[in-house]
């Protein structure tokens, strides 16, 4: 008697793991760079210098931040076409404050505080994998936070807007961080809390978050794959 074999069905191939889609975000990240601002270090636009600057209803932070990175004497200071003394005396002459120099540095640094958690989370993410620095700064900033923040010890060649010419989110200034960290933009990771600089990252060929804790970051560098977390 003759059997027949029943013909080998194919298998059906199963649709890519989470694990894999893990891996294959661990293989096309291979840098990652931090915005510093609200994301690095925390800025309160209430006290400091800028308790000055309120009166009736104060604004949210928010309408602070923007009005400022829009003003165009600030840009221009952030982008260190003019010495900090000159910035000093417009931004007084504006407010009406009778200040000195150093007064007034000590006012205008005093609006950082820490993140929790953020240091040490940078700091094991630093391990594995090469970590840049792209910030709109200007240089009074840029010297408190480098003597108070050590953190930024990590960094050996930050991308600062005081010392670039320009600010996010110009091309170019996504284009010199993945530089400065040896990596092609399109395997570049950025982080950063404004939505127009993540934006202007994702034109420039990067993978983005939008930071809005270092807990929730974690759980999304975690779900990317990114080792030693």
């Amino acid at each position: 008697m003759r059997f027949e074999t029943a013909p080998k069905q194919e298998r059906k191939q199963k649709p890519e793991t989470e694990k894999g889609n893990k891996e294959m975000q661990k293989k096309t990240i291979q840098a990652i760079i931090f915005d510093l601002g609200r994301v690095l270090v925390d800025v309160d636009l209430t006290r400091g210098i800028f308790k000055y600057t309120i009166s009736g209803k104060p604004p949210s932070e928010k309408q602070v931040l923007d009005s400022l990175m829009k003003d165009s004497f600030y840009q221009d200071y952030a982008c260190g076409r003019f010495p900090a003394e000159k910035f000093q005396k417009e931004f007084c002459r504006r407010l009406n404050l009778d200040m000195d120099f150093e007064t007034f540095k000590k006012e205008w640094n005093n609006v950082f505080k820490p993140i929790p958690g953020m240091d040490e989370l940078v700091r094991r993410i630093h391990k594995t994998y090469p970590t840049g620095l792209l910030s709109d700064i200007g240089p009074l900033h840029w010297e408190h936070l480098s003597e108070t923040l050590p953190l930024l010890k990590l960094f050996s060649n930050p991308v600062l807007s005081f010392r670039i010419g320009i600010l996010k989110p110009n091309k170019k200034t996504y284009l010199l961080a993945a530089d400065s960290v040896g990596i092609a933009p399109e395997y570049c990771l950025f982080i950063d809390d404004r939505e127009i600089n993540v934006q202007g990252a994702e034109k420039a060929g990067m993978k983005t978050l939008l930071f809005e804790s270092p807990a929730k970051l974690r759980k999304e560098l975690q779900k990317m794959g990114i080792a030693g977390l």
